[in-house]
């Protein structure tokens, strides 16, 4: 009998002790990594979104598809630092319940990342725009040329060099253009010899030239770039856009010739 007495008061004593623990150490314990979990879910929610804009980001810019211009890039890069700056990233679960709650305390109350992702989708929709515009400019056939250049208000009229009537008789020629369209402009108001537009050259307005390559456009611009102020030999204005160099008239002020140069390119352009 006394033996059962004593069974039975270790039994009672171990689950005291069993139940000391639990209440004293292990639920608290348990709780404190409840209320961390709870207290930094969103924290780790809002990471999660912001991370998976950022990997959409970066696997843009790494993508072998180029912008138009470098200036989206640049934009859409620093709106990935700016983004990375910004990340706080949950803590390690601490090992003490002390630690844990401590931690816990200082988990943020108010915090997102809507203006970063809102950078970010911005500057990802331009340089999406971008890549969409480079195509448009990359060896364009000679009817997208036209096809843009009649929406241009000052430009008159257009007419396309042919392999017999091309005035540097370089159509198609290895390294040369693939199409050259040349144009004339109401804001020529000299009066320019010729029987019509191609006749008249660049002079009356200007020419599009398309080339397969960008290395093959710019060494064309480098070309025309020699006879920059050489007098008579100035051929005017040149800019080159993807593979295509929008040149304008000499007889044409610097100002009108960068104003007619944008209006194309937007022209060329827009989407």
């Amino acid at each position: 009998m006394k033996k059962t007495i004593w069974v039975l008061a270790g039994a009672i004593i171990i689950a005291l002790g069993g139940g000391g623990y639990y209440f004293g150490a292990y639920k608290p314990h348990q709780d404190a990594i409840t209320s961390f979990q709870k207290a930094y879910s969103p924290l780790k929610k809002d990471n999660a979104a912001l991370n998976k804009k950022i990997t959409q980001a970066e696997k843009l810019t790494n993508s072998q598809a180029k912008p138009l211009t470098s200036a989206v890039k640049t934009t859409l890069t620093t709106a990935i630092t700016d983004a990375k700056a910004s990340r706080r990233d949950v803590p390690k679960l601490p090992k003490k319940t002390d630690a844990i709650k401590r931690q816990t305390a200082k988990a943020p109350k108010h915090f997102n990342y809507d203006q970063n992702i809102t950078t970010l989708n911005a500057a990802i929709t331009s340089y999406r725009a971008s890549i969409q515009q480079r195509k448009l400019v990359t060896h364009p056939t000679q009817s997208f040329v036209v096809s843009r250049l009649v929406k241009v208000p000052t430009i008159t009229g257009n007419q396309a060099a042919t392999d017999a009537n091309d005035p540097n008789a370089s159509l198609n020629k290895a390294g040369s253009y693939t199409a050259a369209i040349f144009f004339a402009s109401s804001m020529v108001t000299e009066d320019v010899p010729g029987t019509d537009i191609l006749d008249k050259g660049t002079d009356a307005g200007g020419c599009i030239e398309v080339y397969k390559t960008s290395a093959d456009a710019n060494a064309r611009d480098r070309y025309l770039k020699s006879f920059d102020g050489a007098g008579a030999l100035n051929s005017g204005s040149h800019d080159v856009i993807g593979t295509v160099i929008i040149r304008t008239s000499a007889n044409l002020t610097a100002s009108q010739q960068q104003t007619l140069t944008t209006n194309i390119r937007t022209a060329l352009t827009k989407l």
